[in-house]
C-alpha cells in the first residue's frame, strides 16, 4: 500500500533578517510555546496571532501553516539545548557535570514539550525536518571526538549510537519527572556521558 506524503509546508516562508522582524517571530513562537504547554491540538494559528498581539497576515508571512509553526518551535527549543551542550564540550576535553547539565538541565519539562511537538508533527505526516534537527546531536558528538584525537571515520561511526544513548537518558528523565537537582543523580549521568564521549580510540 502506498503511503501518502503530506503536502503541508513545514518550513518557514521566509527568514526574519531585520531586528523588527526577529522580534515579531520571537513573539509568535513564544505565544505558540505557551499554548503548546497546555495542549498542541487545542490551538490554531489565529489563537497564536491573538496571543502574540500580531495580525494573522503577519504570522502567515513567516509561517504558512500550523505545522510549520510547530516545526519551528521544536527546532528552536531543541537547538537551544544543543547549542549549550556544544559550547560546554568546547570548553573542555573531558565531559563533566557542566556539560551534562547543559544538555540535560530542566529535561523533565523541556523533553516533555519536545516529545509532544514531535508527536504532533509525526501524526500530521509533517516530520520531515525532525531528522535534520535531531541529527545535530550526533554531529556535535563526532566533532568533539575528533577534537580529542579520534579518527574522523571512527568518530562519525560511533556518534549516532552515543546520541541514541543520551536521548534515552533524556526520555527516562522526562518519563519519571525527575531532573538533575539531586547531586548523586547528576554525578551518575555525568560519569555515564564521560564514559561515552571520552573513550580511547581503538
Amino acid at each position: 500500500m502506498a503511503v501518502a506524503v503530506s503536502s503541508v509546508q513545514v518550513t518557514p516562508r521566509k527568514v526574519p533578517r531585520q531586528e523588527r522582524a526577529r522580534i515579531l517571530v520571537d513573539a509568535i513562537l513564544t505565544a505558540a510555546e505557551q499554548l503548546s504547554r497546555v495542549g498542541i491540538d487545542g490551538w490554531t494559528t489565529n489563537h497564536v496571532a491573538e496571543r502574540a498581539g500580531v495580525s494573522i497576515g503577519s504570522l502567515y508571512q513567516y509561517f504558512p501553516s500550523k505545522e510549520s509553526l510547530v516545526s519551528a518551535l521544536y527546532t528552536r527549543h531543541r537547538s537551544a539545548r544543543l547549542d549549550a551542550f556544544a559550547e560546554a564540550l568546547n570548553q573542555t576535553t573531558s565531559l563533566g557535570e557542566h556539560a551534562a547539565r547543559a544538555l540535560l538541565g530542566g529535561i523533565a519539562e523541556s523533553h516533555a514539550l519536545e516529545r509532544a511537538l514531535r508527536s504532533y508533527l509525526i501524526a500530521a505526516a509533517a516530520d520531515r525536518r525532525l531528522r535534520q534537527v535531531d541529527g545535530r546531536l550526533a554531529t556535535i558528538i563526532a566533532a568533539h571526538l575528533q577534537r580529542i584525537g579520534w579518527d574522523e571515520c571512527a568518530a562519525r561511526r560511533v556518534a549516532t549510537p552515543i546520541a541514541t544513548a543520551i536521548n534515552a537518558v533524556a526520555a527516562q528523565l522526562s518519563q519519571d519527572g525527575s531532573g538533575l537537582e539531586e547531586p548523586p543523580r547528576l554525578h551518575e549521568i555525568a560519569a555515564m556521558l564521560q564514559g561515552l564521549l571520552t573513550p580511547a580510540p581503538h
